[in-house]
C-alpha cells in the first residue's frame, strides 16, 4: 500500500456493502490493515479504500452488523469522531450505508467544513437585504449545521446571537435581550414581526417621494 496516501475527498456516495468498488485488494487483508487513523497525513490507505476493503470483507464473511465491526477499527481522530457521532447509538441498528455516508460527510473527509460554516456565520449581515431574505440566509446556515454532526457543541444560543449580530441596528434595538431560554425560532419570528412593518413603511415613503413620470 502507498504509505503516502492521504484521505480522498472526491467520493460523495456511500459505499454499497453488496457491491463494493474493486480496488485490487484481497478483502481478507483488511483485518491486517483495518486499524486506521485515516484523519492523519500518515494514513496508510485513503478513506475510500478503507471503506471499500471493509465492505468487501464484511460481504465475504456475511457480517451481520458491518458498521459495528468497522467501528472497532477506528483510531485517533476517527475514533473521536465515532464517539461524538455514535456514542448513544446501538451500532447493530446502523446500516452500512448510513455509517459510510456519515464518514464521507464528516470532517474526517473535509477538515475545513467546521471553519467554512463558522466563516459563513461571521460574514452573515443583513446589509441591504430585506428581513425575509436575511432570515432565509440565516436559516440556511442554521439548517446546514445539522449535516455537520461534529458541530453539535454549537448550540442554538450561538446561532441566535449570530442572527442578532448581523441584523440592521434599528431592528436590533427593538428586540428584547437574548436569554438562556430564548430559542432561535422564537427570536427570528420576533425579528420578522418587528422588521416587516418598518420595511413596509419605508417602501411607502419611497413611493411617496418618487418623481412622477
Amino acid at each position: 500500500m502507498d504509505s503516502s496516501a492521504t484521505p480522498a475527498a472526491s467520493f460523495a456516495a456511500p459505499y454499497d456493502i453488496n457491491n463494493p468498488p474493486p480496488d485490487g485488494k484481497d478483502p481478507a487483508d483488511v483485518r491486517h490493515n483495518a486499524a486506521l487513523d485515516f484523519a492523519e497525513p500518515t494514513t496508510k490507505i485513503p478513506v475510500h479504500t478503507w471503506l471499500n476493503s471493509m465492505a468487501a470483507f464484511c460481504k465475504l464473511h456475511k457480517t451481520h452488523a458491518p458498521a459495528f465491526l468497522a467501528s472497532g477499527y477506528l483510531l485517533g481522530k476517527a475514533a473521536a469522531w465515532f464517539h461524538d457521532t455514535y456514542a448513544e447509538t446501538d451500532m447493530d441498528t446502523v446500516s452500512w450505508k448510513d455509517f459510510s455516508g456519515a464518514i464521507l460527510n464528516s470532517y474526517l473527509i473535509d477538515p475545513t467544513a467546521n471553519q467554512t460554516l463558522l466563516d459563513r456565520c461571521k460574514s452573515l449581515s443583513q446589509g441591504t437585504l430585506s428581513i425575509k431574505d436575511y432570515l432565509d440566509a440565516s436559516n440556511d446556515i442554521f439548517q446546514d449545521r445539522k449535516t455537520h454532526r461534529f458541530l453539535k457543541n454549537y448550540d442554538e444560543h450561538f446561532f441566535t446571537e449570530m442572527f442578532r449580530y448581523g441584523l440592521d441596528p434599528e431592528i436590533q434595538s427593538r428586540l428584547p435581550a437574548i436569554t438562556p431560554d430564548t430559542t432561535y425560532q422564537s427570536y427570528t419570528v420576533q425579528a420578522l414581526h418587528i422588521a416587516a412593518p418598518l420595511e413596509d413603511d419605508s417602501s411607502d415613503e419611497d413611493a411617496t417621494h418618487r418623481p412622477a413620470n
